[in-house]
């Protein structure tokens, strides 16, 4: 058993419409910490999809300023490997203090518009998850 948690990076200027003063990065850093405390679902491998890396290089290219919305970016470049690794690590970083498990994390930048990579990018994680289940039962 898989949980895939898809979290839109390139939403760092956007707020929720049913709450306009939380910001739908935030959103899902809370999401995902709930998901990674869950006592329910320790037997769930974990699947973080950063998705929307396309969207985010073009509003990044366009100017849009990530510390205008992420006050916590501080003076970092407004460049797509410093704002993806940023988000990144926040992700990694609830998941190791949060994670009741200490399961695995599988981490993977995506576009939904790049249909195949992220098809490959699913298989592959399963063929992972598989493997992992034939070495628990002593068949590797």
């Amino acid at each position: 058993t898989a949980i895939i948690f898809l979290a839109p990076i390139s939403a760092f200027d956007q707020y929720l419409e049913e709450d306009p003063k939380t910001n739908r990065i935030d959103d899902s850093l809370q999401l995902f910490n709930a998901i990674c405390s869950n006592k329910l679902l320790v037997q769930a491998h974990l699947v973080l999809l950063l998705n929307k890396a396309d969207l985010l290089k073009k509003k990044l290219t366009a100017g849009i300023k990530v510390r205008k919305y992420i006050t916590s970016y501080g003076d970092r470049p407004n460049i797509y490997e410093n704002v993806s690794d940023y988000f990144r690590s926040h992700f990694q970083q609830v998941h190791r203090r949060k994670d009741v498990a200490k399961r695995s994390l599988y981490v993977h930048f995506t576009s939904m518009l790049d249909i195949k990579a992220t098809q490959s990018i699913i298989a592959n994680v399963g063929e992972v998850i598989l493997r992992q289940h034939i070495e628990q039962i002593g068949l590797a």
